[in-house]
């Protein structure tokens, strides 16, 4: 919660951030950002946001065909196999 000093707050009555939002300006205020994706259907996204394909500069079919331009076989095969590896990031 956010005090008249300032202040962020827990229910405890603890300082969480001396500040609101570490620079004191509030987000949503001065942030103005149009989210033209809930319009689009998928056929419009795909058109606009796909990076592989025909069409997008890329030659690249796959995401593995762009990879192998990037890292080795040996690290393609471990990311490819390993789900764990997956979700490293």
């Amino acid at each position: 919660m956010v005090r008249y000093d300032g202040t962020v707050r827990n229910s405890s009555n603890q300082v969480v951030q001396f500040i609101y939002g570490e620079d004191g300006m509030a987000g949503e205020n001065i942030e103005d950002l149009k989210i033209e994706l809930v319009k689009l259907d998928d056929k419009q996204m795909k058109q606009k946001y796909e990076m592989l394909g025909e069409g997008k500069g890329c030659k690249e079919k796959t995401l593995e065909d762009l990879l192998k331009k990037s890292v080795t076989e040996s690290v393609l095969s471990e990311i490819s196999l390993s789900p764990q590896a997956q979700l490293k990031v």
